[in-house]
């Protein structure tokens, strides 16, 4: 299992879109969009210190992402979603039993190795004991003007914006009967692959490596890996909650 699951960490390409798009916004539909936004907006009904926290502070990449999926869902604020998915925290992660023999968590950073000192996990993830769809966030990292970060680089920047979504999140997630919301999250979050930077693994050679999850042609979603010291695109979020 863990030689399978190393070979397709390396070679694997993202996943491509399954679903296809109709005829572009020409320039006069989308002069009427920014018109309407403009003018239509009830600005007075606004909470300024909200307003400021909730959407002036995304970055424009979030903000961009989520302003398309509110026009993709007709201007519809309300998206009907599954229930809470619940995380059991008896049992904590098991890299071994989950990937493979010789997957572990890394420990540092007391000498470098990776094998001593405390495990490399956002507490504040560890801690969550369900997952409410209201609290999701996805981030590539990328700053303005950037096309391409490193899985390190990534993970520090996202660490201080929000909760990284740790290994176990991505167990139940990817466990869950049906799936119910990794398909949930591709159908309205447009997310086909997605990493859990919560948890720093360490793989049998040493390298260190975070877990993701990416969905199939069929619909099914399946585990991968990626190493942190490689490039990070827009097609490669993470998951995240808000603090």
């Amino acid at each position: 299992m863990a030689s399978h699951f190393v070979k397709e960490m390396v070679q694997r390409k993202l996943p491509t879109k399954e679903h296809s798009m109709g005829k572009a916004l020409s320039s006069d539909q989308e002069r009427e969009i920014t018109s309407r936004f403009i003018t239509q907006v009830q600005w007075s009904q606004l909470d300024g210190d909200n307003t400021q926290k909730k959407v002036i502070e995304l970055s424009p990449a979030e903000f961009g992402r989520r302003f398309t999926l509110f026009l993709q869902n007709g201007c519809n604020p309300t998206i009907t979603a599954p229930g809470t998915l619940p995380i059991d925290r008896s049992r904590p992660f098991n890299p071994a039993k989950f990937i493979g023999g010789g997957w572990t968590i890394w420990k540092g950073p007391e000498d470098g190795d990776g094998l001593t000192g405390k495990e490399e996990q956002d507490e504040r993830s560890l801690a969550i004991t369900e997952i409410n769809l209201a609290n999701l966030i996805i981030q590539t990292g990328l700053r303005e003007g950037e096309t391409r970060v490193t899985g390190e680089a990534k993970q520090a920047r996202l660490m201080l914006t929000a909760i990284q979504a740790d290994a176990k999140i991505a167990q139940m997630l990817y466990e869950e009967e049906g799936q119910t919301t990794l398909r949930w999250m591709y159908k309205h979050l447009d997310v086909s692959w997605i990493e859990f930077l919560g948890t720093t693994l360490r793989d049998p050679r040493g390298s260190r490596i975070a877990l993701c999850l990416y969905r199939r042609d069929g619909g099914l979603w399946s585990n991968g890996a990626r190493y942190l010291n490689e490039q990070r695109y827009a097609t490669s979020p993470a998951l995240g909650f808000a603090k």
